[in-house]
């Protein structure tokens, strides 16, 4: 996956991220930095309990 991001400064600055993968389409997300500025960031993203692993052990 191919990502692109790009910065436009003008009176509503914004970021656009480009994600294109093996297919022929490219998707464009727009996220407004005003809204990053207001979003709540966690104080910790550490984990209690570790996740069981993806694929089991054989035995």
């Amino acid at each position: 996956m191919n990502v692109a991001v790009s910065l436009r400064t003008s009176l509503s600055a914004c970021l656009l991220f480009a994600f294109s993968g093996a297919k022929q389409t490219m998707e464009v997300m727009k996220v407004s930095l005003d809204e990053l500025e207001r979003l709540q960031m966690p104080e910790s993203v550490e984990l209690t309990h570790r996740l069981p692993p993806v694929r089991q052990q054989p035995q």
